[in-house]
Parts: structure tokens; sequence; C-alpha cells
């Protein structure tokens, strides 16, 4: 008689590494700074302009206004996921806001 399958929910439930998502914020100013590290374990990234102007994201270098991803006031996203061949960015993210002090909201699930 065959055994019984093995249940993998429960296996995960217990295990805190897998699967997890990782839930942030930053500060994004008029200068560029890094907003999200670069990780080789993530398997997505979720950017959420949460301000009333524009951010624009980088990635890897240095985040310049008019330049890269664009996030447009009050809720424009980003969602860095893999494509169709499996390519994902796993580099570190830059921001720039176009004033002072702007909301970026952050999710990475590793």
């Amino acid at each position: 008689m065959p055994g019984k399958p093995r249940d993998l929910h429960s296996q995960f439930e217990r295990d805190e590494t897998y699967g997890r998502s990782v839930q942030g914020a930053a500060s994004v100013g008029v200068a560029s700074a890094v907003v999200l590290r670069a990780n080789k374990a993530r398997k997505q990234a979720i950017f959420v302009n949460d301000s009333d102007t524009v951010i624009y994201l980088a990635k890897g270098g240095t985040a310049i206004v008019n330049t890269g991803i664009r996030l447009n006031a009050q809720g424009g996203s980003w969602i860095e996921q893999a494509d169709a061949e499996g390519y994902l960015w796993v580099g570190q993210f830059s921001a720039i806001s176009t004033g002072a002090a702007k909301n970026l909201c952050i999710t990475e699930d590793v």
C-alpha cells in the first residue's frame, strides 16, 4: 500500500525563512539614495509611490530625475519580477524624487 504523500504546507509553515515578505519604506529626497540593497535571494520586489510627487527608480546606479523607472504620484508602482526566461534583477535599486522627504513603500519577497 502506498504511503501518505508528504504534506509540504506544514513544513513551509514551520520554516520562517521560506517564502517570506519583508515590508518597508524609504524616505526619498532630491538626491539619489539606495532604497533597496542587492539580494541574491530576491524573488520579487514591489515599489509604490505613497507621495504627492513623482519618484524615479534606477537599477544599480544613481537615480536621475526624468530617467529610469517613473513612479507617478499617489500610487504609481513598479513590480520587479522574473521575466519569461526567468531573469530577475537582484541588484540594488536607487531612487530620487522631485520633492524632499517623499514616502516610497517597498515589499521584497525572498
